[in-house]
């Protein structure tokens, strides 16, 4: 008797009234051989229903157009299947998908994962992405010693200038300085790119575009708070960003002050200490990074490590699993 009960019970998968659809939404739910799946989806706007057998991963029915779907599926085989709504505009749902047993059977939770797949695979979904690469193998590391050595000792500098070259597409420079008092390595220097990556990786099937928000701030601005030096409040420096090879040639043979020469006003910083940031590239082929000691008695030590951004269309899907 409980056996039977249980065969004219129909088991709710997903409930939702009121719901509002932005994009492209699947329900997922388990079924075995002879199972019934019911599924009612009423739609403000006409849209488009596909029911799915993912393992198979064969479209079963699709209700092109529609505002009103009421149907049901006797299951051939046991499978994870999909119901997926594409809405075609933003607007508001009504979600009922239930089913009934053929044979009893435990109910299985199904689970889902975003991994990253190519186009043209089932089920694929494009977004804009990134590709971040590498400048240098190693990060740049230089000493600027304090304006009272470089004044009497010919051999040693307070400036230097970093040249990095800007690969046909990059939109973006970012970078990461570690400056310090201390000439000894850390174990951190010449892990930003793995660091930038791995933040990336975390964030990439969330969809967000370049340069849209993401919790009031941008995709880099994330990527690059995620990963920012420690800073050593003792240790600073002036970092000025050159467009231009001569302006950057006269800084770097000291015949002219970085006051003197033009320089992107927006993206240097006076006696900053370790960070990280982004600079637009504008479509420049090379960027020069010059830095600067003013202090006179105090030397400092200085990290640097470049990668550049371009532009990228990804493809993720979803993977069901059941337990």
């Amino acid at each position: 008797m409980i056996n039977e009960a249980r065969l004219r019970f129909r088991y709710t998968a997903h409930s939702n009234p009121d719901c509002l659809l932005e994009g492209t939404s699947a329900y997922p739910v388990y079924l075995e051989r002879g199972d019934v799946l019911y599924y009612n989806i009423g739609l403000q706007n006409p849209g488009t229903v596909k029911l799915y057998n993912a393992d198979a991963r064969q479209t079963l029915k699709t209700y092109a157009q529609k505002t009103k779907v009421a149907d049901s599926l006797v299951v051939a085989n046991k499978g994870i299947y999909l119901v997926e709504i594409v809405p075609g505009k933003t607007q508001y749902a009504s979600i009922d998908i239930q089913f009934r047993m053929g044979e009893y059977h435990p109910v299985k939770t199904v689970h889902s994962e975003e991994i990253p797949c190519k186009a043209g695979d089932f089920r694929a979904v494009s977004n804009k992405g990134v590709s971040m690469r590498t400048v240098f193998d190693q990060p740049r590391k230089f000493t600027l010693s304090s304006q009272f050595k470089s004044t009497f000792t010919s051999a040693a500098k307070s400036i230097a200038l970093v040249a990095v070259q800007i690969p046909a597409g990059a939109t973006d420079v970012l970078y990461n300085l570690r400056i310090s008092t201390s000439e000894q390595d850390k174990s951190s220097d010449g892990k930003f790119p793995d660091k930038m990556n791995l933040s990336y990786k975390k964030v990439r099937f969330l969809g967000l575009p370049l340069y849209e928000t993401s919790r009031g701030s941008g995709l880099f601005s994330t990527l690059l708070d995620d990963n920012r030096p420690i800073r050593e409040e003792d240790a600073y420096c002036n970092m000025y960003v050159f467009r231009s090879q001569w302006a950057a040639k006269q800084f770097q043979d000291g015949n002219k002050q970085a006051s003197q020469l033009q320089y992107d006003v927006d993206y240097s910083t006076l006696g900053t200490q370790s960070c990280n940031g982004r600079i637009p590239t504008k479509g420049a082929k090379t960027i020069y990074l010059a830095f600067e000691n003013e202090r006179v008695r105090y030397s400092n030590y200085i990290w640097v490590e470049v990668l550049t951004a371009m532009p990228t269309t990804e493809y993720h899907s979803t993977k069901y699993t059941v337990e």
